[in-house]
């Protein structure tokens, strides 16, 4: 188990999380508390999302991460075409296609915040040429250890940043369209898509995991 999701399943279980080597947060996760069903399979997992590059890229994910745990899981979009699912998903087609779950996730919000760098100084030593002298090699000569002391500063001042934070919000769903799992993230987008994608598809699957449902 790595240091990431070991953190992580520790801190879904209290319904709140920030990764120590990542930038997705969970709020809350909740669960039928009478559910008896056991664990997923037959999955088909489906993004609400305008953009079908991005759809296409957060359904494989999951997908794969589920198959790797031995879950039997479709990408939605090869079932449902179309993103405007609210008028294309005909009522009851998980269960007439054969799956047992569907496993669904929608932007719920998405904001621009802004973030405070601090600044910093750094300084640096004019390098001697007898770099054998161990770790001060400007004590060997007088003359070293004068032109050391005439250092390199750069300083750079406190600045600001606009990132974008995005609020997902994944729900579980039976056969009979009950809902037995919820969970929120955020997630503030400070890297590519694809790595993004990968950080929130391990945290909802982690809080899945806490909950007994893989």
């Amino acid at each position: 188990m790595t240091r990431c999701t070991a953190l992580l399943i520790i801190a879904a279980t209290s319904l709140t999380l920030l990764f120590g080597c990542s930038s997705t947060t969970i709020n809350g996760v909740w669960k039928d508390p009478a559910y008896r069903g056991g664990a997923l399979d037959q999955v088909l997992v489906v993004s609400i999302s305008g953009q079908n590059l991005m759809r296409r890229l957060y359904e494989d994910a999951f997908v794969a991460h589920l198959q790797s745990r031995g879950v039997q899981a479709t990408p939605g979009y090869k079932v449902l075409p179309s993103p405007e699912l609210d008028s294309q998903m005909p009522g009851g087609l998980p269960g007439k296609a054969g799956y047992r779950f569907l496993l669904i996730t929608r932007l719920a919000d998405k904001k621009i915040i802004e973030i405070v760098h601090p600044g910093f100084t750094r300084i640096e030593h004019y390098p001697s040429r007898h770099s054998y002298y161990r770790d001060a090699p400007y004590y060997r000569r007088w003359s070293n250890y004068y032109r050391s002391s005439y250092s390199v500063i750069e300083t750079t001042p406190p600045h600001t940043s606009l990132n974008e934070l995005v609020i997902l919000e994944t729900n579980l769903y039976d056969i009979d369209e009950e809902i037995i799992f919820s969970v929120q993230t955020e997630t503030l987008v400070d890297f590519g898509a694809e790595e993004t994608i990968q950080e929130i598809v391990e945290a909802v699957l982690a809080a899945l995991a806490v909950h007994d449902l893989l």
